[in-house]
């Protein structure tokens, strides 16, 4: 995957004149944007992944008959990494809400309590 690009507003000539690019606050809001679907992309590869792992455990073709206990024990991790990528996508909310507050919309998408346990 290649890097996001970081969008300004000036020319690469106006940026190496004055040593740097100013930021607009439209250039703020679409970079704030780029990087939650960015993150979004990453966070539907890693459900795509747990559910091809738990795919292939089920109808193993070699004959890998999980007992009861290994699914649940599966099921339980499964649960523990979805659990994760909530409070995850509750960060996404939170940087939504900060893009739209800053390009003057008034919508407001709720923000959703999260209580994650990383395995203290």
């Amino acid at each position: 995957m290649s890097m996001p690009k970081v969008y300004l507003s000036c020319s690469p000539e106006e940026a190496e004149q004055l040593g740097y690019c100013p930021l607009t606050s439209e250039d703020v809001i679409n970079n704030l944007l780029v990087s939650i679907a960015m993150e979004e992309m990453g966070v539907s590869h890693i459900i795509n992944a747990i559910g091809e792992n738990l795919q292939y455990v089920i109808d193993d073709p070699n004959g890998c008959n999980p007992s009861a206990d290994e699914m649940i024990k599966m099921n339980e991790e499964i649960g523990e990494a979805l659990e994760v990528l909530a409070c995850l996508e509750n960060s996404f909310v939170c940087k939504t809400n900060i893009a739209l507050q800053l390009s003057g919309n008034e919508v407001s998408v709720p923000n959703f309590e999260c209580e994650c346990d990383y395995g203290d």
